[in-house]
């Protein structure tokens, strides 16, 4: 898809993917047909897709069934859309070391597979869409704070 740019962060020591960064610039985007561009691996539980629907183009309905899904190790993951304003993201390796900050403007997408992050709003303030893979469990469970 033209106007869009992908930005992997891997991890220094292992060479694993840790965080995505997907930038849009949707003035620019014309949408003539149906496409898709799959961001996530298909082995990541937080599964993300940026997907061109043309007009008047359906999709047949349906429902995504149960099913038993066993993992030995699942780890949370998460992603930020920023709808307006910017955030600059700080991201770290699973070792905790600091790797780079980035910032994110309305329209980008940043995902963390691994690894760990943190945001700071810009000056005029931001505004997000939060996903991440659940259920969430508490603080105590699902995170460990690098301060």
């Amino acid at each position: 898809m033209e106007s869009v740019s992908q930005e992997q962060i891997f991890d220094p020591s292992s060479g694993d993917l840790l965080h995505e960064i997907v930038r849009l610039d949707a003035r620019s985007l014309e949408v003539q047909s149906l496409n898709r561009l799959d961001i996530s691996g298909e082995g990541e539980f937080l599964q993300a897709a940026l997907i061109s629907i043309p007009s008047k183009h359906t999709f047949k309905a349906h429902i995504h069934l149960e099913r038993q899904q066993t993992s030995n190790n699942f780890r949370a993951q998460e992603s930020w859309v920023v709808i307006s304003g910017s955030v600059r993201v700080h991201y770290y390796a699973e070792n905790r070391t600091y790797l780079c900050t980035k910032t994110l403007e309305a329209g980008d997408l940043s995902i963390t597979y691994r690894g760990g992050h943190g945001y700071e709003s810009g000056e005029s303030g931001a505004l997000v869409y939060e996903f991440k893979t659940g259920p969430y469990l508490g603080r105590e469970i699902d995170k460990a704070f690098l301060d």
